[in-house]
Formats: structure tokens, sequence, C-alpha cells
């Protein structure tokens, strides 16, 4: 399972590159993507991921370091504050100011880290954003990672 989130995890930092390129080309300047989280449920016992955090930093960091503008973490428990404590040795000057790991109440942080109002998030983030594709998360079924191994 986590080869084939990893797997889309690059095709998500190509579409937002060749996005960025295009963009960028239009409006005749450099337009970088602005990376939202939603941690909310994220807890203590997520800190086992931590390697696989730390490939998906490494990857961000040697193919894709310009993409992002910025990384806003929204709805974080005080674990997701500890887990970026551990993160941060793994990462650039750069990618640390990028970084804002906001509470359950995010609008004034969202708006002086990310330049981003509310209302450009999609509605289950009390925004009011709605196509664009832009879809509702759904939870990973149990079992999915065996069903694509063919097991």
């Amino acid at each position: 399972l986590v080869d084939v989130l990893m797997r889309a995890w690059v095709v998500h930092l190509e579409d937002a590159l060749q996005a960025a390129r295009a963009a960028s080309a239009r409006h005749r300047r450099l337009i970088r993507a602005r990376l939202i989280i939603d941690a909310q449920g994220f807890g203590i016992a997520n800190i086992r991921y931590l390697p696989i955090l730390r490939n998906v930093i490494a990857l961000g960091k040697q193919y894709y370091p310009e993409v992002t503008a910025t990384v806003t973490v929204l709805r974080a428990p005080s674990a997701a504050a500890q887990l970026f404590k551990l993160v941060r040795p793994l990462l650039t000057p750069l990618m640390v100011e990028k970084i804002s790991i906001l509470g359950e109440d995010f609008q004034e942080g969202l708006l002086s880290h990310a330049g981003l109002d509310v209302s450009v998030l999609p509605t289950w983030l009390g925004g009011s954003a709605v196509g664009h594709g832009i879809v509702d998360p759904s939870p990973i079924p149990v079992g999915a990672g065996a069903a694509l191994r063919g097991t």
C-alpha cells in the first residue's frame, strides 16, 4: 500500500508541477502550489509512520523543491506539532519556513501563512469551494493493501 501511495504522491507532484508551469507561462511570473493538509484524526500512534514520511520528504526535496510555495497543516492536534519537531531536522531551512502547523481555529493563520482565505477551501474544511476537482476525502478501507497485492 505504501508503494501505491508513494506513486500517487509522485503523480500529484507532477500534476502540480505541470499546472504551475502552465500558470507561470500564462501569468508571466512564477506560480507555485499551496499545499493544504487536513490533520484531523492524527494521533501519537501515527509516529510509527515516520520512516514513510521521511521518504515522502526526501522525494519532494530531491525532485520537486520549487513546486510548493507553502505547506499548511490544518486542524492539527498536538501530536502533529510533536511529529514536526521530529521531522524538522530532515528539512532545509527554506522548507521549514514553508510549513505552518495550525489547529482547529486556522482561518487567520491560513491567511497570514499561505495568503489564502478560508473561502477557497472545500466545504468540509469550512470553505465554500465546490467543483474544481475538489472531492470529499474517503478513508482507506481496511484490507486495501491486501487487495492491491492480489491476496
